[in-house]
């Protein structure tokens, strides 16, 4: 079969989606001594020892079968605990899914949430992932940008400028990645007070919460107004606990998400690694 008629069999969502610089960096330098990589969110030291025998205990105590999609009754009551205590987010553990990293949550989220042609602001710079989500969905970006002079964080004003009749999602990084630009307090109340006047939903990724330098503070933005039943927090065990390569995430949604959330996670993975998860417990049961 030749290049042409290959190219010619593949699916609009699959040509719309090119390798990545990031990609092909990552290829060069594979196998590479001496490179020192400054655009993945990835410590320089390993995951802690006790979350690493706590997954080898597992796997070894037969931790090695099918989980149930949305994964380990303990890990979603500690992450329901962790959210309630760290963020003020009143999620139940059976409004939480594990899955396999936040992309995968992300993912999940925007696979239920967008139909073709609704339009979902993202903001820029931001992590190329989300556009490719997106794009697979059939929804259209729009893009809104973070200014320098505004510390790069995202304003309520510039997201009403980008909003039309067919806007149906914001998806907000904050921190955000490669920014590392913190949405205040302030902003993310009327980012809030926007998404119920204009009725669009929100996805919130806050894996980098953690890492927030300057004396500034994450806020959640579920936790302002009626925001929660309309807003999908996405977070992880990758950057708080050295466990990028484990694959860990987790989304909290609205209980009317839960049900297609569920089958199309089922889909995708069938479920996260148990024994992994097990590591994940051991993560939140330690602390920070």
């Amino acid at each position: 079969m030749t290049q042409a008629v290959r190219e010619s069999h593949l699916a609009a969502r699959a040509i719309c989606v090119k390798s990545s610089f990031r990609t092909r960096m990552l290829e060069l330098s594979a196998g590479l001594d001496g490179i020192i990589a400054l655009g993945r969110g990835d410590p320089d030291f390993d995951t802690p020892p006790d979350i690493v025998a706590a997954g080898a205990e597992a796997l070894a105590g037969g931790y090695t079968h099918y989980t149930a999609p949305p994964g380990l009754s303990e890990l979603r009551e500690a992450i329901s605990g962790k959210l309630k205590r760290d963020n003020g987010l009143d999620y139940p553990a059976n409004q939480i899914i594990v899955t396999n990293g936040v992309q995968e949550a992300l993912l999940i989220s925007i696979l239920a949430l967008v139909d073709p042609g609704d339009e979902v602001v993202l903001q820029a710079p931001r992590f190329n992932a989300f556009d490719y989500m997106v794009n697979l969905a059939g929804g259209r970006v729009v893009e809104v940008p973070t200014l320098e002079e505004h510390d790069f964080a995202l304003r309520a004003d510039a997201i009403r400028h980008a909003l039309t009749e067919r806007s149906k999602l914001l998806v907000i990084a904050n921190p955000n990645n490669p920014t590392g630009g913190l949405t205040p307090h302030e902003e993310l109340a009327r980012i809030a007070a926007l998404a119920e006047e204009h009725d669009f939903l929100v996805i919130s990724d806050e894996i980098y919460e953690k890492l927030i330098f300057g004396g500034q503070e994450h806020v959640s933005l579920g936790t302002f107004g009626n925001l929660l039943d309309r807003t999908v927090t996405v977070n992880g065990f990758s950057k708080a606990y050295a466990m990028t390569g484990w694959r860990i995430g987790y989304l909290a949604a609205p209980a009317w998400l839960m049900e297609p959330a569920v089958e199309i996670k089922h889909t995708l993975s069938i479920c996260t690694p148990p024994a992994l998860q097990r590591g994940a417990l051991a993560a939140l049961e330690g602390g920070d």
